[in-house]
């Protein structure tokens, strides 16, 4: 059996041609490809949560990153877990990349603002909770947990209006 290289009418140019056009390609294919495989992975991820299974949603979270590092999805599902688990800190950091990769993500401000009262920077908490509602008015825990940090600060004007 002959080689396609070793064929008479074949080129060694336009196999390497070939070839060049394959790579570039793949490239193209290979990132849309990961793009769809970390997005799999934080389905999975949810569904694992969804059903308490913490430990194996971080892991796919974890994975899914590693496919896109740029998913906000997955930082944020996995700020969620860490919010769950009592790790504010964590969870603290993944909203945070999760806003610095999507900022028009409201989920991503309210959570945070949550994780902030806990952590009582009130002032954070309260600046996150506003720009939740700038995003989506309709989000009546970003409403209530401003109210709640204005009237830990002792405004209970603001509080009252917030509620």
């Amino acid at each position: 059996m002959k080689s396609i290289a070793s064929g008479s009418s074949f080129k060694m140019g336009t196999l390497c041609a070939l070839m060049v056009l394959y790579l570039l390609a793949s490239l193209g294919w290979a990132e849309e490809g990961r793009e769809a495989t970390a997005t799999s992975y934080v389905e999975r991820g949810i569904s694992f949560a969804k059903r308490g299974e913490l430990e194996l949603a971080i892991a796919d979270f974890r994975i899914a990153l590693q496919f896109d590092p740029n998913s906000a999805a997955a930082y944020c599902n996995r700020a969620d877990l860490y919010y769950r688990r009592g790790d504010y800190q964590k969870a603290l950091g993944d909203y945070n990349r999760a806003i610095e990769i999507n900022p028009t993500l409201s989920a991503a401000y309210t959570n945070r603002g949550g994780v902030r009262f806990l952590l009582r920077d009130l002032d954070g908490c309260i600046r996150d909770h506003n720009r939740a509602l700038q995003l989506n008015p309709r989000l009546p825990e970003a409403y209530h947990n401003r109210g709640l940090a204005r009237h830990d600060q002792g405004d209970l004007d603001g509080a009252t209006r917030g509620f």
